[in-house]
């Protein structure tokens, strides 16, 4: 219970830093100092969850799939609004685990491997016909050097 209570927050931290962003700048859109704090407050909340997050991973390995949703997807909600390609990276074999385990949806995690391939490649990952995610995750794999048949983690 303490586990997932300990991601809830964070989860909880996550979100409402975001959501609180979102209703100042609806109030006033055009400040530009509001912009500048808001991006501090989002770096310094991320930062933060982002310590917490590797330090429970690092322990515990990624939630399990009984957890609740906010706990579930605490961990990928903080990689994925980590500062750079490098923590999300470090962070892959835990989410990777999640995705395998059934705690991570495939959807999260197909998301969160497009996003890490748009990052370094400057564009977006186009398979240009229809398929399923899976399929999409299995070429994102390949495609980012994540897979083992590459050298990957």
């Amino acid at each position: 219970m303490a586990k997932q209570n300990f991601l809830k927050d964070v989860y909880e931290k996550d979100q409402g830093v975001r959501n609180e962003a979102t209703e100042k700048r609806n109030k006033d859109p055009l400040n530009k100092t509001l912009d500048y704090q808001i991006a501090s407050d989002l770096m310094d909340v991320d930062a933060k969850n982002l310590i917490k997050i590797e330090c429970y991973l690092k322990k515990y390995g990624y939630p399990p799939v009984f957890f609740e949703t906010e706990a579930k997807q605490a961990p990928w909600l903080v990689i994925h609004h980590s500062a750079t390609t490098k923590d999300r990276r470090r962070n892959f074999k835990y989410l990777k685990q999640g995705h395998e385990s059934g705690a991570l949806r495939e959807n999260s995690f197909a998301f969160y491997l497009d996003r890490l391939y748009t990052l370094e490649n400057g564009k977006r990952f186009d398979m240009g016909s229809r398929y399923k995610e899976s399929e999409r995750i299995k070429k994102l794999l390949e495609e980012l050097y994540l897979d083992n048949k590459k050298g990957g983690l």
